[in-house]
């Protein structure tokens, strides 16, 4: 399976257990967030989460970025994260990919 449909069930595969979890035990969660033990692991956890978000960028960016236009692309996008939705920048960056590179 490839192209379109393959993208499609891959971001399910990766995805959907995590929502499903999330789905499940959210309500809990914020439940229990008040408590100053939990609430200082998920703190930790978000700075984990954050860490390794920007690890694998860093090593993503490299082969990502080849020429000019990617460089401006990924610098204009990397801009646009403090003036709009990240949902709008991922539509726009990636139409913009499309068509230019």
């Amino acid at each position: 399976m490839g192209g379109v449909a393959g993208a499609c069930v891959a971001a399910a595969a990766a995805f959907l257990p995590c929502l499903c979890i999330l789905l499940a035990v959210g309500p809990a969660v914020e439940r229990l967030r008040s408590g100053p033990k939990l609430s200082v692991f998920l703190r930790g956890m978000g700075a984990a989460a954050a860490g390794s978000i920007v690890a694998v960028a860093a090593l993503l960016l490299p082969p990502a970025v080849t020429g000019a236009a990617g460089a401006a692309l990924f610098l204009a996008c990397l801009a646009a994260q403090w003036r709009f939705e990240p949902g709008w920048v991922l539509a726009a960056a990636g139409l913009a990919g499309a068509v230019f590179l």
